[in-house]
């Protein structure tokens, strides 16, 4: 791996954590004012829902990768 790779996985896993903790804020937030959960237990368990949710996307991506990469492929094949 090169260090430019490493590099851009390094500012690449900055970004999703960060995003990360934003949504993890706001979900706490929401499920307190506007779904009145009152217990943080009930909060913490709907904001790791939500992150594992998350997660499991990520994870499931890379299977669909090829799939969509041949889109380029059947469009010539359609034009004749």
């Amino acid at each position: 791996m090169t260090p430019r790779h490493t590099t851009t996985s390094l500012a690449l896993t900055i970004a999703a954590v960060l995003c990360t903790a934003y949504t993890a804020d706001t979900n706490w937030s929401f499920a307190e004012h506007h779904l009145g959960m009152s217990s943080a237990v009930e909060r913490a368990l709907f904001v790791m829902a939500g992150a594992l949710a998350l997660v499991a996307n990520v994870r499931m991506a890379p299977t669909h990768v090829p799939a969509v990469s041949c889109i380029p492929d059947c469009r010539r094949s359609w034009s004749g």
